[in-house]
């Protein structure tokens, strides 16, 4: 029976290996050659990675070629799969074919087939848990999405007029649309409508002269700029990472953050094992762990999304975190060998000033449960009943050099 391990000792570290549902065995499969934790799979093969990736559909009348930059610009990023595009002018597509996607971008420009049946569609995927980002123009006069998309009031703002000119980011409020997994600081858009908000709805971000820019109303998100054409002639700046925001907040799914965690975290490191190991160790021992499968639920229920903002936000963090799983790989690894962990009071004052640092920008609760796991850490007698052996030593003195020299530890103490 594996012995009980070091579960609160590198808990949150841990949690970088516990917010995907992969297992070790599906993400050595998944990594590049040289042991870069990166996803970096053909998109025919994704089948296993449905869970992982979030699958969009574009719905527009117009031409390929003017929505290919910024199909092309959100597919390239990391969580997302463009799979297919569906020209509106032709028909409309069928609910088998729209399920078959977590989330659908549409705009109304040009000729479509019949504004009421596709609104109707719209209306039922969206009842049926879909995700629909409508765009402009979607809502001007002529040629607005109709049907009980309209009728029913999905979409988040009203109808209204334009074009208006082009216009910069405002401000927003800090909702989790304007940061996860990207930083929204910089957009500039044309092709812009007037229009107010809708009862019911929830403004995110707005322009500079004040009208909408991004807003919400259950599983629908309405913006209000052009996607069409080249990056700078009718938008420019964050706009593929603010569809990505977006997909990733009406899945609510967490695993694209974790994914630029994971590929930033473990790029500057080399440690390209520590992701399988460590979910190793969660497989192995944590959850077959009365108190290791109570902490994984807590870290899946409670504080995933918390901890993958504040690595996004804190690159210096994803740093140490990093630096901190390389040099225990070793401790884990005995661990699951049936060992156990031995630690310095050096290194587990570096664990403890690593988690305090980390409960600096944290919400109550994590701060408080971060709080209870360094409490914890501090009893010995605590963390001995976890196979944890907390050495009164400030250092593990190095082992004799192999040709036998007398070399005196204080010798080394004053070569260094």
């Amino acid at each position: 029976m594996f012995r009980k391990v070091a579960i609160l000792t590198l808990s949150v570290l841990i949690a970088v290996s516990l917010c995907s549902g992969l297992s070790a065995q599906e993400w050595y499969e998944m990594r590049e050659p040289e042991g870069s934790p990166l996803i970096n799979i053909p998109k025919a093969d994704r089948a296993l990675l449905d869970a992982l990736y979030i699958s969009v559909m574009f719905i527009t009348a117009e031409d390929l070629a003017m929505i290919s930059p910024i199909y092309n610009a959100l597919d390239t990023l990391p969580g997302i799969d463009v799979r297919t595009w569906f020209d509106s002018s032709a028909g409309t597509p069928d609910m088998a074919t729209l399920l078959e996607h977590d989330v659908v971008i549409v705009w109304a420009s040009g000729d479509i087939a019949d504004t009421d049946t596709l609104g109707d569609a719209l209306a039922y995927y969206a009842d049926l848990g879909g995700g629909v980002i409508v765009a402009s123009p979607s809502r001007f006069p002529g040629i607005a999405i109709g049907g009980r998309f309209m009728d029913d009031g999905y979409d988040p703002l009203m109808n209204g007029s334009g074009p208006l000119g082009g216009d910069v980011l405002g401000a927003n409020d800090l909702h989790n649309i304007m940061s996860i997994p990207y930083a929204i600081t910089a957009i500039w858009g044309d092709g812009r409508e007037e229009t107010e908000l809708r009862a019911g709805a929830d403004l995110v971000a707005w322009w500079s002269d004040g009208n909408p820019m991004v807003a919400t109303k259950g599983n629908v998100v309405g913006i209000t700029l052009y996607l069409g054409d080249e990056a700078g002639t009718w938008w420019d700046g964050h706009v593929p990472q603010l569809l990505a925001n977006i997909c990733n907040w009406l899945v609510g799914n967490t695993s694209v953050a974790w994914t630029f965690v994971y590929a930033d975290m473990f790029a500057d490191t080399g440690s390209g094992t520590a992701v399988p190991l460590l979910r190793h160790y969660r497989d192995t021992v944590l959850i077959n762990d009365v108190d290791g499968e109570t902490l994984v639920g807590e870290l899946y229920e409670d504080h995933s999304e918390e901890l993958a903002r504040i690595l996004m936000k804190h690159p210096w963090l994803r740093h140490r975190c990093a630096i901190m799983i390389a040099k225990h790989l070793k401790d884990i690894h005995d661990v699951l060998e049936g060992g156990q962990m031995r630690l310095t009071k050096h290194q587990l004052w570096q664990i403890l000033w690593l988690l305090r640092d980390i409960s600096r920008y944290a919400s109550p609760e994590f701060r408080a449960y971060i709080r209870d796991v360094q409490i914890t850490m501090l009893d010995k007698d605590q963390m001995l009943d976890f196979g944890v052996i907390v050495s009164d030593r400030l250092f593990f003195a190095p082992k004799k050099p192999a040709n036998n020299l007398t070399t005196s530890w204080g010798a080394i103490r004053k070569n260094h």
